[in-house]
């Protein structure tokens, strides 16, 4: 298997599926402000922050450690399905049984939101099993279906959504669509994707004992990456009420958008990672990749980190209304983490590639605890900002841990380039911001461009790294021209 090719169509059906998602997404996101205004916007972002925590421990993390050994490929066929049905088996009782404290507790402290609740708790039941047909499809590198899944799944939520807001503009209404898209993707793959597995209930206690021990550490794993991403949403809505939730919640939408090309990239990679981690005579190929994972990753977080820091009010003003100005300086203070966030995403993948979720667990559950206690002191205070001067320090701490415990290599000209190229670029932030010269648009484009310019100069970033990721869409419009060719003739 050539690797560099897999990664690359990997990354081409990803890409392919999400950014026409993002772009569809984004529009709603948009649509949505203005439809339900700052404070329902709040409502919607946070009942789709808390309801997923229900669901941390539907598997006691099985699925995470099922993922990993299945892009091995040592399992047959005939085991997989017994594992994947232990899984429904077991997602199936514990999500029945949660409900009921689910209902209860948000009863008391939630009654305003109930329906939202509820629906969207459905809804993420339903998608449960959809997520078990994504973990197959991706361990055996079928991302063209789980592509495919994603697309129709979006726009199903997204025509149900409009229609029914425009007649009945409701939070619950957007969490009902989500509901029928999750129902139209179970079909799809029922009846559609030619799997091999069909659901039916599996109660194999011994092996569920190993598939649970085995998984804790990637349970606690999903606990503490939910509270150290999410938990700042929960927190607002009870120290500063719905209308900061919405504010905060469009510049995490942009930062969501900006970790689109990294979370693509690494589900390219992980599989490739994880088949050429340990296996002898493949180390140089695992370096080589790793390598050009760690450049292209730092790379696009400068960038992106540059553009919002100088445009976020221009990219707040041109989609949301004036009552969400308050969000384009809390946007800017996150994206002083992105210059550093892309790179925590590639070690902790690196983490379970080289089957140290312990290490991972701990380095989550520090920063979670970090974030809880920074939101908890700066919160009060400084309402959204507070929350997003907290993401930005746990994620500092969250990076240096990170790479302390995972084993990789490169270059000390590398390291020492990255930092210089980092440092420069928070100097210039600083400077630029207290001599108040960052809504200078022109001179945004400038250090843009330079920034662009001095990542190829200093070789963070090449052509072979972007061909890459390019050939694979080049080769596939190609194929789609030379089919209409024939067609036309």
């Amino acid at each position: 298997m050539d690797i560099d090719k897999q990664a690359g169509k990997n990354f081409a059906w990803l890409s392919t599926a999400q950014v026409g998602i993002r772009i569809v997404g984004a529009a709603f996101f948009f649509f949505l402000s203005r439809i339900l205004g700052d404070a329902g916007l709040g409502q919607y972002s946070f009942v789709a922050s808390l309801v997923p925590f229900w669901f941390i421990i539907v598997d006691f993390g099985a699925s995470g450690y099922l993922y990993r050994e299945w892009t091995h490929g040592k399992d047959d066929l005939q085991t997989m399905n017994r594992d994947f049905n232990i899984l429904f088996t077991t997602r199936l009782i514990v999500l029945s049984i949660a409900f009921i404290p689910f209902f209860v507790v948000n009863y008391i402290s939630n009654r305003d939101v109930l329906s939202s609740l509820i629906i969207l708790f459905v809804a993420l039941f339903i998608s449960q099993m959809v997520g078990l047909y994504d973990l197959y499809l991706q361990s055996s590198n079928r991302f063209n279906v789980v592509a495919i899944r994603q697309i129709a799944e979006k726009v199903i939520a997204t025509v149900v959504a409009t229609i029914g807001l425009l007649l009945l503009p409701k939070v619950f209404v957007v969490f009902f669509a989500i509901l029928m898209s999750y129902i139209g993707a179970l079909l799809y793959y029922r009846y559609r994707a030619n799997l091999p597995f069909r659901f039916r209930l599996v109660l194999d206690w011994a092996r569920s004992k190993e598939l649970f021990r085995k998984g804790m550490p990637f349970i606690f794993l999903g606990m503490f990456a939910a509270i150290y991403g999410r938990i700042d949403m929960i927190m607002l809505r009870y120290f500063s009420g719905f209308e900061a939730v919405g504010w905060y919640s469009v510049a995490y939408k942009f930062l969501d958008i900006s970790f689109v090309f990294p979370s693509l990239f690494l589900a390219s990679i992980f599989p490739l990672l994880s088949s050429l981690y340990g296996q002898e005579g493949l180390g140089e190929r695992f370096g080589k990749l790793f390598e050009k994972s760690f450049r292209m990753l730092f790379s696009f977080g400068v960038l992106v980190a540059v553009f919002f820091m100088f445009f976020a009010p221009l990219v707040i003003d041109l989609f949301f209304t004036d009552s969400f100005a308050p969000a384009a300086p809390a946007l800017r203070i996150l994206m002083v983490g992105q210059m550093f966030a892309f790179l925590s995403l590639l070690f902790s993948n690196l983490l379970i590639v080289q089957r140290k979720e312990y290490k991972g667990l701990y380095v989550v559950m520090t920063c979670a605890l970090l974030n809880v206690a920074l939101n908890i002191l700066l919160i009060p205070k400084f309402s959204l900002y507070g929350a997003a001067w907290a993401t930005v320090a746990a994620e500092l701490v969250n990076l240096a841990i990170l790479q302390h415990y995972a084993e990789w290599k490169t270059t000390r000209k590398t390291l020492m380039t990255m930092f210089a190229v980092s440092a420069g670029n928070l100097a210039l932030f600083a400077v630029l911001y207290f001599a108040g010269l960052l809504d200078v648009l022109w001179l945004g484009i400038v250090v843009l461009l330079c920034n662009f310019v001095l990542l190829f100069a200093v070789r963070l970033v090449n052509k072979n790294d972007i061909l890459l990721f390019l050939d694979p869409f080049i080769l596939k419009f190609k194929s789609l021209l030379r089919s209409n060719q024939v067609d036309t003739v």
